[in-house]
């Protein structure tokens, strides 16, 4: 068997999870008689992919569902879009992801791996496996009986030889090492030898949290003899050594300690087993246990398996077989995993396990190195390290606290000992200077901000921001003092949220709180290009990890789309806009999977230049609207006016061979405008009409997916209990007539009620049905009063199908935790062919250079994209640089957040929903003064008389205005004169603030100056007589600007809106209640107290 005919099983891992299982499913082909080859993907060619003729990928998770860092490569060459769909029809693969279910993305690389592989036209012979971290067994749970599988699909591949049968898996494998005794001295260590590493010398161990606060973290800083190079998000690789005494006393257990210092020769000699990097080749034990192998881990199944293998104790064996088997795995979990016991601690107690020499290698885990973010920029701090690090320590049922290797080795360097250290690229890709960053580090996450923020301050960028969270200012606020001195320096925005500090009652204050009270200026930042990790809009659609997106909403135009964000490279991209509002409604589609067809609107009116063929068309004259007309329901002698439907850019058509998929967004009535209304209604019917047609007269299976703007039922409300109490008393007391009357209620819900098969129609609500009794499955809340929090919202986007689709559905859902937006997007999952059949694939093939030809509606075809248009800006030279104005160089107050420059015209996307996909800013020219003429100088050089009095005194500030203000409305209070008092309190104030000799009244008027200025004090809501929160009005009118208090509660069903919306049979009191006072009320009866 050739080398690429031998089975590949290329493993991708961060915490050597996933290195372990490649050597386990390894191990089990040797049943079959198979040697695999098992590699690191970070040492795989990925050239070399296209030759093998089977792989096994083994994908860990790391983060928030991301791929481990050492696939990167190879994941990049495979999204290529220059790949034929063809590339891997050759290829056999299999995929077995690990992951935690307690994580939303679980097992994401694996499933977007296995996915891109059948794209690219590679056979999966064996269904993907999942490993999960929360199972009793942990990857055992699911790897165990997915290798059982896969081993006869194997065999099947790979027939044994005549007169062999399939080993058992009792029977002991050969060790993967050779050691033999050595008359050489010990090896150098690799390490020293290897470019990536360098030598280091400690300067700087000292803690930084208080000496009584629970949780020790260090600031750590190392000085290095040559001159390293590094960026910001990039991390140290530290190899840890274990303490002499604990070694020393691990071989003694072990029976090794007369043997710990004889040489041995090291030889890898099983190749389908891995080896830890950086071995050396002659090495003592006391060199291995201390540099290479960890016998602190808390030991896998797979361990325990070996020591059965080696044990001669029949108690042993006995319990050693009980934790093998499955259906006695919570006893293994709770001797080990639960409360974290080490392997030397295990084998203290199973001393009838003697382990020979040449398997220490197979049954103690790699000592592998621990990474941790530099916290320092190599700019200001030339040839240094500085790492912020929390020290591993914590108690479980045992006697004895677990502790971190990496940490507890770090804690007890003393300055000047020295050591080798890595630099390892990180996954921050820097903004330019003139972007802002915002940067959120709670606790030791702020590691890689600090290395970002030192960094741009150097380089003299000012635009930047942080959010840090911690429990205690005078506890854990690591590295205060510096943010502090930058923001006075007006260096940096330094915003931080001491979740424990204050009395008890009071409410707590989270970064997420700060985010959310300075939303509106973060999203100016954002809307004017600050810095996230998504930069581009193909990251961001790659990020949603679906073949086919759809956005209503989108409240943009063409001419302010980016080439980014209107041809982005791998996928094909549609979009309809209104006719005449710009910035107005809209929808856009962008798929991976070439469509056959496309269209705008619903009407068969809209259409391209030069007109779309017959061919191009999706589907045939009569079945459009504008060639067969739609009469309006109730009135023969009207019909519905299409070319107004069809001019708000409310709909895509694309025809995906298998099925005809409508993104649609439909119109609001929420204005109860009567002509909107209307309007909405003949939407609604239009859209049911071109559907009926697709149906009944083409017989094709049709997809509507988008805004509906209406709920189909009580339980897609947040206020369907209270809905049906009051319907239900209308009615008599009966359910089904109030139900009834809720459809009836609007149109909208009569309308979408009977579109679906429940009512007679022929669409399938996807997501309920697989969902039929779910509750609180909304996917719209009203971001004014932080509805999405407490989940009061309703459902109003959905995804229909006709029901010959239904045999295809795998799954159907709503996606609440991808936020962004007011909406959530709802996904629906097909599979790629029809179980138990072998009809054809359901889609066509990938998008690619060499695909078929994409309809001519995509924007690629955009003149403006194509090369076919030049800019304006391009018939002319250099742009002269634009001077920026002075009042735009003066830092801001820390109300503004940030010294921030005029608005860019830059298109932000918002990825994670389904809705707004950009907010568009348009910067205001800024006026360049030019030379004055001579008579133009004379007639201007007025000169500006100089105030008499010198320096403008403090009274002078509070002079009323020349224009009296306008009146100020004001809503549930009776504070008609406000202003006026503040007025006069201010003018009193700065009287007494301005004489001259001291006098007996001055203490007062000192504390009535701190009184005013003093922060206020959050008064208690009436109904719960708990601290309320403080809003600031933001629309425009008389009162933006002004700051008022709420109750705290979340909104809920039956929040008290107030008496004229809320009966108060109605009301929840363990929600919201009516609570409102402005501000200035709140300072003034607090000046009235201290007076």
């Amino acid at each position: 068997m050739g080398e690429y005919e031998k089975p590949l099983i290329l493993y991708a891992t961060e915490s050597g999870n996933a290195q372990e299982t490649a050597d386990n499913i390894a191990r089990h082909c040797r049943c079959i008689d198979l040697r695999c080859r098992v590699q690191d993907v970070e040492t795989y060619l990925p050239d070399d992919l296209i030759n093998e003729s089977l792989i096994i990928f083994v994908i860990a998770t790391t983060g928030s569902g991301v791929e481990p860092r050492s696939m990167t490569s190879l994941w990049n060459m495979l999204l290529r879009s220059d790949l034929p769909a063809d590339l891997f029809e050759d290829i056999h693969f299999t995929v077995f992801g690990l992951g935690d279910s307690a994580y939303e993305r679980f097992c994401w690389p694996a499933k977007k791996l296995s996915r891109r592989m059948k794209g690219l036209g590679a056979t999966e012979i064996y269904d993907r496996g999942e490993g999960d971290d929360q199972h009793m067994l942990g990857t055992d749970g699911a790897l165990v009986p997915w290798i059982e599988g896969l081993l006869d699909v194997l065999a099947q591949l790979f027939p044994l030889a005549e007169g062999t049968s399939r080993l058992s898996w009792d029977t002991v494998p050969p060790p993967r090492m050779a050691m033999t005794k050595s008359n050489e001295e010990e090896s150098m260590d690799p390490l020293v030898q290897d470019a990536v590493y360098h030598h280091a010398t400690l300067k700087y161990n000292k803690r930084i949290t208080a000496e009584d606060w629970y949780q020790d973290v260090r600031h750590f800083q190392f000085s290095f003899e040559e001159d390293i190079q590094y960026n910001p998000g990039d991390v140290a690789v530290i190899h840890p050594l274990q303490p002499y005494d604990d070694v020393e006393e691990f071989l003694s257990s072990m029976g090794w300690g007369n043997i710990a210092d004889e040489v041995y020769t090291l030889e890898h000699i099983e190749k389908d087993q891995t080896m830890p990097n950086h071995i050396p080749r002659c090495a003592s034990l006391r060199t291995i246990f201390t540099r290479y192998l960890d016998f602190k881990a808390v030991p896998r199944r797979t361990f325990f398996q070996y020591l059965r293998y080696f044990n001669t104790d029949e108690q042993e064996s006995e319990k050693l077989d009980e934790f093998l088997s499955i259906d006695t795995a919570d006893e293994l979990y709770d001797y080990c995993q639960r409360v974290r016991r080490t392997i030397q601690e295990v084998l203290t107690e199973f001393r009838g396990s003697k382990i020979p020499l040449p398997y220490i290698f197979d049954i103690f885990p790699p000592l592998r190195p621990r990474e941790f973010s530099i916290a320092s920029s190599v700019k200001m701090h030339p040839r240094e390290i500085q790492l912020c690090i929390a020290i591993v320590k914590y108690r479980t049922r045992l006697k004895i606290p677990r502790r971190g290797i990496c940490t507890s080795y770090l804690s007890a360097l003393q300055p000047g000992h020295t050591l080798t250290i890595g630099l390892r690229r990180g996954f921050i890709n820097l903004p330019d200077q003139k972007t802002h960053i915002i940067c959120i580090g709670p606790g030791t996450g702020v590691a890689p901000m600090r290395s970002l923020i030192e960094e741009r301050i150097f380089t003299g960028t000012i635009r930047n921001m942080l959010y840090f969270g911690c429990r205690s200012a005078l506890k854990d606020q690591h590295y205060g003092q510096e943010w502090k001195a930058y923001a006075k320096e007006n260096k940096l925005v330094y915003r931080v949220a001491c979740s424990r500090d204050g009395p008890e009652g009071v409410q707590r204050t989270y970064v997420q709180d700060l985010i959310e009270a300075d939303g509106e200026r973060i999203w100016e930042l954002i809307s004017q290009g600050a810095w996230n990790t998504l930069k581009t809009q193909e990251a961001i659609l790659d990020h949603l990890d679906a073949d086919i997106i759809c956005f209503q909403e989108m409240k943009t135009s063409r001419q302010n789309l980016s080439k980014d964000i209107a041809t982005p490279e791998s996928y094909a991209a549609f979009f309809s806009f209104p006719a005449k509002k710009t910035g107005y409604s809209g929808v856009a589609t962008y798929t991976r999977i070439v469509p056959c067809k496309a269209e705008e609107g619903l009407t068969g009116l809209l259409d391209i230049k030069p007109p779309l063929t017959r061919e191009e068309r999706i589907s045939p004259s009569a079945s459009y609207p504008c060639h067969s007309p739609v009469e309006i329901e109730g009135d023969d002698d009207s019909e519905l006016d299409l070319k107004d439907l069809d001019s708000e850019g409310r709909a895509l058509v694309l025809d995906f061979g298998m099925f005809v998929l409508i993104n649609v967004y439909c119109p609001n009535d929420g204005t109860e405008a009567e002509d909107r209304i209307k309007y909405k209604m003949d939407f609604h019917r239009l859209l049911s009409e071109r559907v009926k047609r697709l149906i009944e007269l083409e017989k094709r299976e049709v997809v509507v997916v988008g805004d509906l703007n209406a709920c189909a039922s009580l339980i897609d409300h947040c206020e369907g209990e209270i809905i049906l109490k009051k319907l239900k008393l209308k009615g008599g007391g009966d359910a089904a007539v109030a139900e009834e009357a809720f459809w009836a209620e609007k149109e909208g819900r009569h309308w979408l009620r009977e579109w679906l098969v429940e009512g007679g129609g022929p669409m399938v609500d996807v997501v309920r049905r697989q969902w039929p009794d779910r509750k609180g499955m909304f996917t719209c809340w009203n971001t004014k009063i932080s509805a999405r929090a407490s989940n009061y919202g309703t459902r109003i986007d959905y995804i229909l199908i006709t029901a010959g689709l239904l045999p295809w559905v795998k799954a159907a859902d709503i996606q609440p935790q991808v936020k962004g937006s007011d909406h959530c997007p709802v996904m629906l999952d097909l599979y790629d062919e029809l179980p138990g059949t072998e009809g054809p694939h359901m889609l066509q093939p990938t998008l690619t250079a060499n695909a078929i030809e994409v309809p001519r509606l995509s924007s690629k075809y955009w003149d403006e994209f194509s090369g076919k248009q030049r800019s304006l800006d391009t018939f002319f030279g250099q742009k002269a640089p634009t001077r920026k104005s002075a009042a735009n160089t003066q830092p801001s107050s820390p109300l503004s957040l940030s010294p921030s420059p005029p608005p860019s015209s830059q298109l932000s996307s918002q990825a994670s929903s389904s809705k707004s996909i950009g907010k568009l800013q348009l910067s205001q020219p800024v006026p360049v003064k030019r030379k004055l003429t001579q008579s133009q100088a004379s007639s201007s050089s007025k000169k500006v008389k100089p105030d008499p009095e010198g320096q403008r005194k403090l009274l002078s500030f509070f002079s009323k205005p020349k224009e009296p203000a306008k009146p100020i409305v004001v809503q549930d209070s009776d504070d008609d004169n406000v202003e006026d008092e503040d007025y006069r309190l201010a003018v009193k104030l700065s009287l007494s603030a301005d004489t001259k000799t001291a006098s007996p009244s001055s203490s007062k008027s000192r504390n009535a100056w701190k009184a005013l200025l003093a922060p206020i004090q959050p008064p208690r809501c009436l109904v719960h007589n708990e601290p309320t929160k403080e809003l600031t009005v933001t629309k425009p009118g008389a009162n933006k600007g002004k700051n008022f208090f709420i109750c705290s509660r979340p909104v809920g069903p039956g929040y008290d809106k107030g008496r004229v919306e809320r009966d108060r049979e109605d009301v929840d009191p363990r929600y919201k209640c009516n609570f409102f006072k402005w501000s200035s009320e709140v300072k003034r009866e607090a000046l009235r107290k201290e007076t």
